[in-house]
């Protein structure tokens, strides 16, 4: 084994302990929160702890968990990682199906293979990497050979839908375990990878799917944890095996984020350990004696679990803290609750507090503006809502109205409204019928609307809670909902295709958006020259065929009430370019301008005004080939794209403008939100 330094990370500067400046885009000023969780790993000496995220991978300090380093920024999305058995390596692999491996004393990339992992394993030696997905596992010697798998397993599989493929080398490095065979016989086979000699196999009845292999420390035996509970342990040397323990109580729901799963480690002396992860707590098992050995409570939501290689030490973290056991029941709890945050859903600027909040599906952040650290959090009592909130804050920052988030067929529809200061549920507002989509205050407080899956719109009394107006027009699904700043009339968009603006006071409709698929005007197109002369072309061309738009996304008023903003998709994709902002007059209703978005921004998600209106943001959506989503930022006059910002790795839920318009939040799926400074636009 090649002789190495004790892993000393590529710190960053000493005077440099800001975690919310490390490694940020070019225009950034800062970055809430340090992404969702994925997977976690122990460095063999127990001194550091791995941690992936969806904006990269994070390096902590064991057991104080001060971050140490952040890197891999450049693509993020990591689902797996793992440490080599020498500590001179990282292993990670991202949602591209991109394994990369990192020198750690440097933590420069040295090799990419691509492959998609569901599961990496160094050998003893750290020669080689060991992968596997749903479709086989394989061995890369990736310091010599990182092009071609040097051995490959196919999965003999008749369906691979919710199973889980883990995958391991023995101690000495000359035996793999691996699935060979999925439903209606599973199966892991251990092969000598020097040889190729078959072992052995173990098999469970279908339709049990394995969570984890792991090989004693002599290399005598597998242990291996299936989906029901039982934990199987397999003598390699005569082929035999049997279940050793069963977790009792496990219940798996398909594709529930929260599913209970098992987790296994064995120490040096041969202790089988089992995790068996609950939604709110974990439970420790010695499977030599057979009996539970502890029990730690944890809060509910996603989390990530992982054992150090002896099996001594065990972390388990959600968006809110993390917990350490170790192997004499120490147990220790680190509250993180700014640190890997959930999924941003919406964002607002407070208009007198210097405050950044932040709607998450379960909790409401308050962000100092001045130095960036989080200052409250808002947890609504929402037991049983598994799939979370989606939630609107009233303009005076006291109240929020919240609806079950994404669900077609639940029993409880009801909006709730809660005081945010004492916690305490103020109204239920149980008039809609299906689900709400759509939730929308008035710029004095005054109402509320809510729009749902059905196409029904309400319009509520903040004072009494009691029902103003039914709107009725709308015959699909309500996708967003805008009050003009006047607060008179409301704007709002259905999956029907249409877009209606409402008289508040009356109920009635006043009128609607015209949502031609084609302008005739073409002077009316903005954007690069060359794309406007192709789409003239391909406009002539189009012939008796028809181009239509499937969807209308977000609807944005400007500050000032005189333009309205909207996303439109096109259902006829055109050189790649799926969506369009229209720019409308607020008051005659007629289109002024229509910007073809470039490539990078086909996906367009999301549009905020500037406070003086001159400048229109868009966010992007995911897009397969793009390493970081872009933010435009269009002037509204023109239609000219003055700036593209880069720096999330996925989805952008939303963007705000601070009320001096020198800041620009964006928050994203990737569980945090990046300030981007704007005065260089002022």
């Amino acid at each position: 084994m090649e002789n190495r330094i004790a892993l000393t990370p590529a710190l960053r500067p000493l005077d440099d302990t800001d975690v919310t400046k490390w490694r940020l885009p070019e225009g950034a000023i800062a970055r809430l929160g340090r992404g969702v969780l994925r997977d976690m790993s122990f460095s063999p000496d127990e001194r550091y702890l791995a941690v992936a995220t969806t904006i990269g991978c994070w390096l902590y300090d064991f057991p104080t968990l001060k971050p140490l380093t952040l890197f891999e920024t450049e693509r993020g999305m990591i689902q797996k990682i793992v440490f080599s058995r020498d500590a001179n390596w990282i292993a990670t692999s991202n949602a591209d199906s991109i394994v990369k491996v990192w020198d750690t004393q440097t933590l420069q990339c040295i090799t990419k293979i691509d492959s998609r992992a569901s599961a990496l394993h160094f050998s003893q030696d750290g020669q080689n990497l060991a992968m596997s997905n749903h479709k086989g596992s394989a061995i890369y010697s990736w310091r010599t050979n990182t092009d071609e798998p040097i051995l490959q397993f196919p999965i003999d599989a008749e369906d691979t839908q919710g199973h889980r493929f883990p995958i391991c080398f023995s101690p000495d490095g000359n035996l793999l375990a691996y699935v060979s065979a999925v439903s209606p016989q599973d199966t892991i086979t251990i092969s000598d990878i020097d040889t190729g000699e078959h072992i052995t196999d173990i098999s469970c009845p279908a339709p049990l799917a394995f969570q984890g292999l792991v090989f004693s420390p002599c290399g005598q035996y597998l242990a291996s944890a299936h989906r029901n509970g039982d934990v199987q342990v397999c003598n390699v040397h005569n082929g035999t095996s049997e279940i050793v323990h069963t977790v009792s109580g496990v219940t798996y729901v398909k594709l529930a984020p929260d599913a209970t799963y098992v987790k296994l480690a064995y120490t040096l002396d041969g202790t089988l350990h089992v995790a068996e992860i609950h939604k709110g707590k974990v439970v420790m098992w010695d499977t030599v004696q057979r009996k539970k050995v502890d029990t730690l409570e944890f809060g509910t939501g996603r989390k990530v679990c992982c054992f150090s290689d002896d099996g001594t030490h065990f972390a388990t973290a959600n968006s809110r803290e993390f917990r350490l056991w170790t192997v004499d029941k120490s147990d220790r709890v680190v509250p993180m609750p700014d640190a890997h945050i959930n999924i941003v859903e919406w964002l607002r600027f407070s208009q007198e507090k210097k405050a950044l909040i932040s709607g998450h599906r379960s909790s409401f952040m308050f962000w100092s503006l001045e130095n960036h650290q989080l200052q409250r959090i808002f947890r609504p009592d929402t037991e049983g809502y598994s799939l979370g909130l989606r939630s609107v804050l009233s303009p005076c920052e006291v109240f929020l109205a919240a609806s079950v988030l994404g669900v077609r067929h639940s029993t409880d529809i009801a909006i709730t409204v809660w005081h945010i200061t004492s916690g305490s549920l103020i109204a239920e507002l149980t008039e809609h019928e299906t689900p709400v989509q759509q939730m929308a205050y008035s710029p004095t407080g005054d109402c509320l609307v809510s729009g749902s899956l059905s196409g029904e719109l309400y319009v509520w009394d903040t004072q009494q809670w009691e029902k103003r107006h039914k709107l009725i027009g709308h015959t699909g699904g309500i996708r967003s909902a805008v009050f003009h700043p006047d607060g008179k009339q409301l704007v709002t968009a259905s999956y029907d295709r249409t877009v209606r603006v409402w008289n508040v006071e009356n109920g009635e409709q006043v009128g609607s958006l015209p949502l031609d698929a084609i302008l005739e005007d073409t002077s009316l197109y903005k954007g690069r020259s060359q794309e406007i002369q192709q789409f003239i072309d391909w406009k002539q061309n189009l012939g008796t065929q028809e181009s239509s738009f499937i969807n209308v996304g977000s609807i944005k008023i400007s500050p000032c009430g005189t333009n309205i903003a909207g996303l439109l998709s096109r259902e006829r994709r055109w050189k790649g370019i799926a969506n369009e902002i229209r720019l409308w007059d607020a008051a005659t209703l007629e289109t002024r301008m229509a910007i073809l978005l470039p490539t990078d921004a086909s996906q367009t998600y999301r549009l905020a005004f500037s406070p003086c209106g001159r400048y229109l943001a868009s966010g992007t959506w995911w897009k397969k080939g793009l390493e970081q989503m872009s933010i435009h930022l269009w002037e509204v006059a023109t239609g000219e794209n003055v700036h593209t910002f880069w720096g999330h790795p996925t989805d952008i839920h939303d963007l705000a403008f601070s009320p001096d318009g020198k800041l620009l939040a964006s928050g994203s799926y990737d569980g945090t939100i990046l300030l981007w400074d704007m005065k260089p636009y002022m």
